[in-house]
């Protein structure tokens, strides 16, 4: 604020998943709780700071929830996570709703990415699959189509929801999982 006078865009993108995968009875308080307090406080909480300046701009603003598939479908052994982003996909809605009914111009959606090739996906499932290229093949397997999502595709649907082509969309769910919901989801 101090350097440009206003904020015309947040995206609430911190995420983490438990480091072991439990069946839900044995997943402890604490571990549901780190899980919780970074995808759905996280995500609260910057929508609460983001609404204090955005709300009284004329030109309002965009928020857009970074969520998962995985709020979509259960997923054995990763409960936390699941509910985590179930709860943010609630928020994003209720959000959108307060906003538009107090007239705050400020528009909130959500991205929903499936399994996105990233530096973290890269290592951990490239030492789980021993290489680089049957990592990829396995990302690439979890879609109809074959076709793997990149961090690039990801930020169009975030620029689209930024931008003044998006004016009249709130409350919305973009997936973003080259199909992979149709076959689970």
């Amino acid at each position: 604020m101090s350097r440009f006078g206003r904020l015309d865009l947040l995206v609430n993108n911190a995420g983490v998943t438990s480091p072991t995968r439990r069946p839900v009875d044995e997943l402890s308080p604490e571990e549901w709780r780190r899980v919780h307090a970074v995808n759905l406080d996280g995500t609260f909480f910057g929508i609460q700071a983001a609404l204090r300046v955005m709300k009284g701009s004329p030109r309002g603003g965009s928020i857009v929830n970074i969520d998962s598939i995985s709020s979509f479908t259960s997923i054995e052994n990763h409960e936390a996570y699941s509910t985590s982003k179930s709860a943010v996909r609630g928020l994003t809605r209720h959000a959108a709703l307060s906003c538009a009914k107090l007239g705050y111009r400020v528009r909130v959606n959500a991205v929903h990415p499936g399994v996105v090739w990233t530096p973290l996906f890269a290592q951990k499932w490239s030492e789980r699959f021993g290489s680089e290229e049957k990592a990829r093949e396995y990302q690439r397997s979890l879609t109809p189509s074959g076709d793997a999502v990149e961090t690039s595709d990801i930020a169009s649907a975030v620029a689209f929801l930024g931008s003044d082509d998006a004016r009249m969309v709130t409350g919305s769910e973009l997936v973003v999982d080259a199909g992979a919901t149709l076959e689970f989801g």
